[in-house]
């Protein structure tokens, strides 16, 4: 960020750093992005219910604003953002090398099936640092999922897809065609996999949340996804649950 920005917004972005330690200045931090957003600086953590509140503000400062230099930090995770140029971020997503050969039997699947994308994300979410906010999808999501998939796609294909891929093939069982990706792809090789999919099962992943997005299958594509992002509870839900996904009751944690 300090290597981009003008001499006046890392003025401004130091004195926020200053009033975090110190109390020197505002009261909130609102007041501080309010700030921030006047001078090209959008400065947020854009999470939660906050679509309509955040989208107001891009447009009045940054599709019609004239700044030189404008910085952007935070998450976004709001698709209204940037729904305008899907078109261009779909070609953007889209990598330059070729499917790797090792994978031409597994996209034939894809391709020729009614393939549904199952991400199952363990890792980190089970870390004790981060498993009482981010572990909402557990075993019984998934089988509540499949289950759902099964009801609304016709002879669906499972491709699963995750950084626990030997756990997987252990604890979820499905009787229906099942298939596994590596695990060992490069991450523009496994995204790729993924939204070549027609329908998607998710979880709580932001990389799950893109493949869906990024799918070719516009038409009749079906989304399952958990019922909440975070073991927060908010006002609303999560701009990332659209209101065309189906959506699974999960516990909070």
């Amino acid at each position: 960020m300090r290597n981009y920005t003008s001499l006046f917004q890392k003025l401004i972005y130091l004195l926020y750093k200053m009033d975090n330690k110190f109390g020197l200045f505002f009261k909130s931090r609102e007041s501080w992005f309010s700030l921030f957003r006047k001078h090209g600086l959008l400065f947020v953590s854009c999470n939660g219910g906050n679509a309509q509140y955040y989208y107001p503000i891009y447009h009045k400062y940054f599709k019609y604003g004239s700044f030189d230099k404008i910085i952007c930090k935070g998450y976004f995770e709001v698709p209204a953002l940037f729904e305008h140029i899907k078109p261009i971020l779909v070609e953007e997503f889209t990598p330059k090398l070729p499917p790797r050969t090792e994978n031409k039997y597994l996209y034939d699947v894809i391709n020729s099936t009614n393939s549904v994308c199952v991400t199952v994300r363990r890792g980190d979410y089970l870390d004790d640092r981060f498993k009482n906010k981010f572990y909402v999808c557990d075993i019984n999501y998934f089988k509540a999922a499949i289950k759902k998939a099964k009801e609304v796609v016709q002879n669906p294909v499972f491709v699963f897809f995750s950084n626990d891929i030997e756990w997987v093939k252990r604890n979820i069982s499905v009787d229906a065609p099942s298939f596994y990706e590596s695990g060992t792809d490069p991450v523009w090789e496994t995204m790729r996999l993924m939204y070549s999919c027609k329908h998607f099962i998710i979880s709580n992943s932001t990389f799950a949340w893109w493949a869906q997005y990024l799918s070719r299958n516009t038409e009749n594509k079906v989304v399952i996804s958990p019922d909440h992002w975070f073991n927060i509870k908010i006002e609303g839900r999560s701009s990332l649950i659209s209101d065309d996904f189906i959506t699974i009751p999960c516990d909070y944690k």
